[in-house]
């Protein structure tokens, strides 16, 4: 297993966050066999349009099957001592019915459950995960 994460940060303005998770095919066995492997490649955009508002796009292509697995977006807006986020998120799974997200988040700025900028590598507060 294999999870490897660069993000190009040149400014407070943008990020740019790319990624691997690979898993080897274990089919043995074993009672903790993990079964299929996976080679996801990741991509995360956040930008900060001004000091109010700020956007963020994520993808993940999965190259075993050739399809694009999983896409979030989400706006952000700073109202000075709260944060708010709306979030769109679709999620294919090859065994099941696809997965869309809406999702409405707010938080204070005087207790904040992660710190500024902490989006960058945790994507999935958001979505409640």
């Amino acid at each position: 297993m294999s999870l490897t994460t660069v993000t190009f940060q040149p400014n407070n303005t943008w990020s740019w966050t790319v990624g691997e998770y690979y898993l080897r095919d274990d089919f043995s066995d074993s009672p903790t066999a993990w079964g299929e492997g996976n080679n996801l490649f990741t991509s995360t955009i956040l930008l900060r349009l001004n000091e109010n508002w700020g956007l963020r796009a994520s993808h993940h292509f999965e190259a075993a099957s050739g399809t694009m697995q999983e896409q979030r977006y989400s706006l952000y807006r700073d109202m000075r001592s709260w944060t708010a986020a709306l979030a769109f998120g679709l999620r294919k799974d090859p065994n099941h019915s696809d997965d869309f997200t809406v999702a409405f988040t707010f938080s204070f700025k005087a207790a904040p459950r992660y710190g500024r900028g902490s989006e960058i590598g945790t994507p999935y507060w958001l979505l409640g995960g």
